[in-house]
């Protein structure tokens, strides 16, 4: 039994706290409206700063948008990256150039240094050498033993022997 007492009051205090509720949560509607009317015309501005045709339903999405500075983003971090690498490089050339200077070469002879096989090929030969050297059945014995060879013989004695290892 609902009585109304005056047109647009009621005694129901359910109805009363549901009234209460819809009111707060149309005036928050309200501000939420307002506040999408701002930002809607925030995006068009930033748009139009961008340079990025139509307005309203006709403009890009905010999805297409960030989706574009993303790409442009990726593209300018990997450009950044390889102008990066390459100042290294630079930076690793000079440093060469500098070490050759002050070892006394010039940079003709640099440039030639540098196309000679690395240290660690030079090394990775050397082992290869030594082992086949080594493995070799009549190398075997001499590998391990100095050989004592003379450099002048007078009179049928050496004289300033020289001694070398393989």
């Amino acid at each position: 039994a609902l009585v109304v007492q005056k047109p647009g009051q009621c005694d129901d205090l359910v109805l009363l706290q549901h009234r209460e509720i819809l009111a707060m949560a149309n005036a928050e509607l309200e501000q939420l409206q307002v506040l999408y009317v701002r930002l809607d015309e925030a995006y068009d501005a930033t748009c139009s700063w961008f340079h990025m045709q139509g307005t309203g339903s006709a403009r890009k999405t905010v999805d297409e948008f960030f989706l574009a500075w993303s790409a442009f983003l990726h593209d300018v971090d990997r450009s950044r990256r390889a102008l990066q690498q390459q100042e290294q490089q630079e930076v690793m050339r000079q440093r060469r150039l500098e070490r050759s200077a002050s070892r006394g070469l010039s940079p003709q002879s640099s440039r030639s240094f540098s196309r000679l096989p690395s240290r660690e090929n030079l090394h990775q030969e050397r082992e290869a050498a030594q082992q086949n050297h080594e493995g070799h059945p009549d190398n075997r014995a001499r590998a391990r033993t100095p050989r004592h060879r003379p450099d002048i013989v007078e009179g049928g004695h050496a004289v300033g022997a020289r001694c070398n290892t393989n």
